[in-house]
């Protein structure tokens, strides 16, 4: 990822932060030079490795479990708060109009290997961990389990499934918050963002905001 220095990401907590955060994440493989791509959910245990290590689950007939079997070397790609960034909100724009539109991102491409899990008695509990993370945000401390399915469905649908983990040997993250613009032009790109309003303007509005001096 291109990573200029005044967009390095805060930190190695700030970026795990952000993996643990996100709802999605892009695995990429390469396999025989070319990229094999999947969107899964994921979640990171952080009591694992150096970095933590990360859980998730592709359906059996997804060939990629078979490429990760054989060692082939993952990135996993996770992506926060994002939003276009008008001229229009920059004070520079009507001293000198030499300002242009931009988009703000934060982003963290997770990189390891992966190992398969596929035995029923640690396969369940990784989905147990993934359904956790997806369901606690919907429904607190009432939020749906696998216990709630019947046994005999849950037996062959764990079938079709295979389980792996990465263990992240690498963090990489981006944190593109406007710091390369004018002091004046990024506060008024907070105000501008804040005048839109919706969560995806004030998340990128308080992002702004954290590098301000």
């Amino acid at each position: 990822m291109y990573q200029p220095s005044y967009h390095a990401a805060p930190g190695p907590e700030a970026m795990l932060d952000l993996v643990s955060a996100a709802a999605l994440a892009t695995m990429v493989t390469v396999v025989d030079g070319s990229a094999v791509i999947d969107h899964l959910p994921f979640v990171l245990d952080r009591q694992r490795g150096p970095l933590g290590t990360l859980e998730a689950h592709v359906a059996r007939a997804n060939p990629v479990w078979q490429h990760l079997q054989a060692g082939a070397p993952v990135t996993v790609v996770f992506q926060g708060p994002a939003h276009y960034l008008s001229p229009a909100w920059y004070p520079t724009k009507q001293t000198t109009g030499r300002v242009v539109p931009t988009w703000n991102y934060v982003a963290v491409h997770a990189r390891g290997t992966a190992r398969l899990v596929r035995e029923p008695e640690q396969l369940l509990p990784l989905l147990e961990r993934l359904i956790a993370a997806s369901e606690r945000p919907l429904h607190g401390s009432d939020h749906w389990t696998a216990a709630d399915a019947p046994a005999g469905y849950l037996a062959p649908m764990l079938k079709a499934i295979v389980g792996f983990e990465i263990e992240i040997t690498d963090l990489d993250g981006r944190w593109k918050l406007a710091q390369d613009e004018a002091l004046q032009d990024r506060h008024g790109a907070v105000s501008g963002l804040q005048t839109l309003g919706g969560p995806h303007a004030q998340a990128m509005s308080e992002l702004i905001q954290s590098t301000l001096p």
